[in-house]
This record gives C-alpha cells, structure tokens and sequence, in this order.
C-alpha cells in the first residue's frame, strides 16, 4: 500500500481563519474506487450452497442450445453446481415462439392535402415468447415469468407480391433468431434473480467525494491532499480484504474532515456551512465503504442538521439501514469475503 500522509501533515492544512468575500467555495464531486460483496437478500447456510439447473424447453430452442447450456451459463456466486440433491433447483421451460400480427401492409404516406396514401408495401414479422422459471429452495418454490417480443419489418418493396416474397422467405430465420435472443434474454434475468436473492455478487464500486477547488481558498492543498489520500487506499479494499484495517490507515483523513467541522463552526455562513456540508459527506461515504454503517448514519444525521443539500444525508441514511439489515441477515460482521466459487458474467 502507498505511504499515506501523517495527522500531523494533513493538520498542518488546517488554518483557523475566517471567509473573506473574495474567497470561493467551489466544490468538484470526485471518486475512490473499491470492492466490496453485495450481500443476497436471503441467507443460505454455507452447507446448503448448491443449486441444479434442468431445463424443459420447446423445439424451437434445440437448435439455439443445448439444454446444457442453461446450466453452464446460470450460476449462482458462492454455490456449487451439484447433479443431485441440491438445495436450489433452478427449472427453466421456454414455450414455442409464436408468430403474431405478421404480414403485408400498405405503406401509408401523407399526402399534401392531408390525405393517406399507399406507396408500397412493407412486411412485418412479430415473435412473441413466452416461459417460466420455477426456483425451488428447499422445497419452497416461487415462480417468475419470462417473456419478449419482437418485430422486424422489410424495407419498402413496390409490388405486394415482393413483400410476400419477403415474409416467406424470412420468416423461419427471424424466428431462429427470435429463439436466440429469447433464451439470451430468459438466462440473464435468471442469473440476475437468482444471484440477487441468494448469490454473492462482486461489485466494483465508487465512493464519491466532495472536493474544494478554489485555489485561493487556504483549505485548498487539504482537500486535494485528503482526496488523493483517501483514492490511494481505498485502491487497495478488495471484494475479499477485510476492511478494519482500513479504518485505521484512513484516520488522517478523517481528522482532517473532522477538524474542518470545527473549523468552519465558527459562523453560520452559508460557505461554512457548504464547507461542513463536504465534509460530513465524504465522512458518511468513507464509513460506509468501510461497512460501517452506524458512523455512516451519524454522519448522515449531522450533515442533515448541517442544513445544506439534506438529501445527501437522508439518502445515505436509507443506504445506510439497508446495510444493517443485510448484515444481520447475513450473519457478517461486513461485506467482504472469499466467494467460492466466484462466476464472472
């Protein structure tokens, strides 16, 4: 990990002064970046982690996959694929695709007079797909429909009959490719569904940052410095690192936020105000990224007591109780872990 500041050099930055009129107070929104686990809205026992996929599906879909497919590319983080006796069943059953509302029409144009007039004739072929996927947990099972349709249209032909000639000759290849992209579609949201509910997803994150940017503002080389700071080691907060050492590694930069609090609670100037409202902000982000959702809320609650953008806080205390609630559910002291195995999509 990069050498990060000392407390002493960050509260070096810190000078105890009043606004002027001339000094600004212009704030750029900035990012750090990290890992973390998003945790599954239902917590699986780490000895029940397995799941099986059959699949029962129409004619049409032969010829797109084999039904092998679905269980090569459904796959749920942190769950092993098992033949038999699996603690999640995952049924997939696509129906035949229906041809519906196809054929020729007439091209109708607007006249100068108002009117409509045919010029030509256009071919459209509509496919509509419909199914299932039934999930079945430990012998609870929930169902969620699956459906698409689609249309593709020719270009203009001039003569009726060329417009047949179009939808005839097409139809059974649009339909092919229809039942491709209706099975595509029908594994993405069962991957999605599945890994939300019980899955453990990687998610790479970004923390944002309110950064002052007057550089005749004498907090200027401070907020540069934490910023910089604060990306150098959360660069480092992978899915699978436990983050308490981080609290540690950050505590200059929480210092120095702190101690602009302080700073600007001389006065109830709107540019204090703007001030403590940065800092409360990227304190309540920091604490977050740490899974620390407690001094998130604390912070969220100061920066809506603050009085400027209250939003910011309120959002993060919706966020915040969220987080609590999936990590008692969770049974985990926070959202970073070894995911094994771990399915890349």
């Amino acid at each position: 990990m990069k050498k990060i500041l000392s407390i002493a050099l960050l509260s070096l930055l810190v000078k105890p002064m009043v606004f002027s009129q001339k000094e600004h107070v212009n704030l750029d929104k900035f990012y750090f970046n990290y890992e973390y686990v998003e945790l599954p809205e239902f917590y699986t026992d780490p000895a029940n982690r397995t799941y099986n996929v059959v699949t029962n599906n129409g004619s049409d879909y032969y010829w797109v996959f084999d039904n092998n497919a679905f269980s090569r590319k459904i796959n749920i983080n942190g769950f092993r694929p098992v033949e038999t006796n699996a603690y999640i069943n995952i049924e997939v059953q696509l129906e035949n695709l229906i041809i519906e509302n196809g054929g020729v029409q007439p091209n109708m144009v607007r006249r100068n007079d108002g009117s409509m007039q045919a010029n030509g004739f256009i071919a459209t072929i509509t496919c509509r797909g419909i199914g299932r996927c039934n999930i079945n947990v430990g012998g609870r099972v929930t169902t969620t429909p699956l459906s698409i349709t689609q249309s593709v249209s020719s270009r203009i032909y001039p003569l009726e009959i060329e417009a047949f000639q179009y939808f005839y000759e097409n139809q059974a290849t649009i339909k092919q490719q229809f039942s491709r992209d209706f099975a595509n579609n029908s594994i993405d949201k069962i991957f999605t569904e599945v890994n939300h509910l019980f899955g453990y997803r990687v998610i790479s994150a970004k923390g944002p940052l309110w950064v002052l940017v007057s550089e005749e503002n004498p907090n200027f080389q401070g907020h540069q410095a934490a910023m910089k700071q604060t990306q150098d080691i959360f660069y480092n907060l992978l899915y699978n690192v436990d983050p308490a050492p981080f609290l540690n590694n950050i505590q200059p930069v929480i210092k120095f936020y702190e101690d602009q609090i302080v700073l600007h609670s001389q006065s109830d100037d709107k540019k204090d105000r703007k001030m403590k409202y940065a800092s409360y902000f990227n304190l309540m982000n920091i604490y977050y990224a740490l899974d620390l959702p407690d001094k998130a809320k604390a912070a969220a609650d100061a920066l809506i007591r603050n009085d400027y953008d209250i939003k910011d806080g309120k959002e993060m205390e919706m966020a915040a109780n969220v987080l609590i609630t999936k990590l008692s559910a969770n049974q985990a002291p926070h959202r970073h872990m070894v995911i094994d195995p771990l399915y890349v999509r």
